[in-house]
């Protein structure tokens, strides 16, 4: 279907998936059928939020999938800027090694392996929603997605 607002993908990806490939193997097919859900935001601080404490909170739908999933206490970004800091969550590989070191004029080399491509050979079916000009698809980053939605982006 057409999915122009983040919220309706979301739910389609968030609840669909398909049976991972005959043979496949890994920790992504492990255990079979776990739904994987990846938030980045950029520049929040997570002191702000209801599910790190905050009390005052207006966070309910991030803090009840905090509450229910994995949450991660501390996490440490190779640089403080979006492009490069999320091309590293993506690839497990830091800057120097995946080429991406500033937020424009980088484009991630088409032989650098990325997440949403480990989960598409497990069968995952897999959708990504950004806003921020600095993730469009143009940078390379929407490989291995079903469905990356960059429509809401601006500046291209």
């Amino acid at each position: 279907g057409s999915y122009g607002h983040p919220t309706e993908a979301s739910r389609h990806f968030i609840r669909r998936r398909r049976r991972p490939p005959a043979g496949a193997r890994g920790l992504l097919d492990r255990p079979f059928g776990a739904n994987v859900l990846l938030v980045t935001l950029d520049t929040l601080r997570a002191d702000r939020l209801g599910a790190y404490g905050y009390d005052r909170g207006a966070t309910p739908r991030l803090d009840r999938i905090a509450r229910e999933g994995i949450r991660f206490d501390q996490a440490v970004s190779p640089t403080p800027m979006t492009l490069p800091a999320h091309t590293s969550l993506m690839t497990a590989l830091e800057p120097y090694q995946h080429g991406v070191r500033d937020n424009a004029d980088f484009e991630l080399s088409p032989d650098v392996f990325v997440l949403a491509e480990a989960f598409e050979e497990a069968g995952y079916e897999t959708g990504a929603f950004v806003a921020a000009y600095v993730l469009h698809s143009r940078w390379g980053l929407d490989r291995g997605f079903d469905l990356y939605n960059d429509a809401g982006v601006h500046g291209i």
